[in-house]
């Protein structure tokens, strides 16, 4: 996460001893690989004069300022970023049209909010999933890849009990990313009982947080298509021909095909009574038929990982094709805003 600092405190504040703690954990929040942050130099230069910092600390002033330059239209190219506040001591507040988290210098006189983002998904193969994705926007911009990457803490959902997590996160005023799967099987299904507990319930007074629900039936139906091509090579479902399941897997339907147990004719039309035509209008639809395509597996996510995992982000990244993966890379610049952090500590 970038934080940015572009105004002076005013005297007042100055004397503040939380203002002195606040430049004390975003500074060390920066020296350790947990966030970014920008400063004007006027800034640096005033709190040089004005506080104590330590050899350390100093050395971590002097790293920000040398960043200076490369970061100062940084925020232009990130879905989201955090602003400081020297005005309002605990302000908390999203702009929608800027993109910008506005934080009171107070909140982050407390350590606990500058450690590294949160990310709340509902398993720990989404939260791999996610870093892969943050990852292939980084390796897909070469101007990045030699400088930055991404840290996240997991917070486990615990699918079902997601909402109860995120009621949790909420009311201790984490800063977190929420991921969660939409369970949507049909353009326009609504959501899983997860989802939509959440997307019933979102938080917007004192916003400390941004929740993506995928549109999709889970996050598998996102994963590279060359990858998933892969996965389904190497340990695709036994029970049905390769080139059936590949076809699938190349298909315009695929966002909302459950990967792990697929669809059968009878389910695809119950769904079309009420939601209108998509599944029939298929290749695979066979209205005297069972199914309209098998699974590709009911561990298809952990074969995909298994590939991704394998390989390098340099690949991984060029495997990625900007038009039927562009969710992908959505789905990777939005974290990658929230994750990221520069590939060297300073010391």
């Amino acid at each position: 996460m970038l934080f940015r600092i572009s105004s002076l405190p005013n005297e007042t504040v100055s004397k503040d001893q939380d203002l002195f703690l606040a430049f004390v954990n975003l500074i060390k929040s920066y020296g350790e690989l947990k966030h970014l942050v920008w400063m004007g130099r006027e800034v640096s230069k005033f709190i040089l004069e004005n506080f104590d910092f330590n050899e350390y600390e100093k050395r971590v002033i002097q790293a920000i300022d040398d960043r200076h330059l490369e970061l100062g239209r940084f925020h232009r190219e990130l879905e989201v970023y955090f602003e400081i506040d020297f005005d309002n001591k605990f302000r908390k507040e999203y702009d929608d049209e800027a993109s910008c988290f506005y934080i009171g210098y107070g909140l982050v006189s407390d350590s606990s909010y500058v450690q590294a983002t949160k990310l709340l998904v509902e398993a720990y193969f989404d939260f791999e999933m996610s870093k892969h994705a943050a990852l292939t926007w980084i390796y897909r911009n070469k101007s990045y890849s030699n400088t930055f990457s991404c840290e996240f803490d997991f917070v486990n959902g615990g699918g079902g009990n997601l909402f109860r997590v995120y009621q949790r996160a909420v009311d201790r005023r984490d800063f977190f990313f929420c991921l969660i799967d939409g369970d949507k099987r049909h353009p326009s299904d609504s959501y899983g009982s997860t989802a939509g507990n959440v997307s019933r319930n979102l938080v917007d007074r004192d916003r400390n947080h941004q929740v993506h629900i995928i549109d999709a039936t889970e996050m598998e139906n996102i994963i590279p298509l060359k990858i998933l091509e892969e996965a389904i090579h190497e340990k695709g479902n036994k029970g049905v021909s390769k080139e059936m399941l590949l076809d699938m897997a190349r298909s315009e339907h695929r966002q909302y095909f459950d990967h792990k147990l697929g669809m059968k004719v009878e389910t695809a039309r119950k769904f079309e009574e009420g939601l209108g035509i998509y599944w029939s209008d298929s290749e695979f639809y066979d209205e005297d038929g069972e199914w309209i395509c098998k699974g590709f597996g009911i561990n298809i996510g952990d074969h995909c990982l298994e590939v991704m995992n394998k390989s390098s982000p340099v690949k991984n990244a060029s495997c990625v094709c900007e038009n039927k993966d562009s969710y992908w890379l959505f789905l990777g610049k939005l974290l990658f805003s929230w994750g990221v952090v520069f590939k060297r500590r300073v010391v």
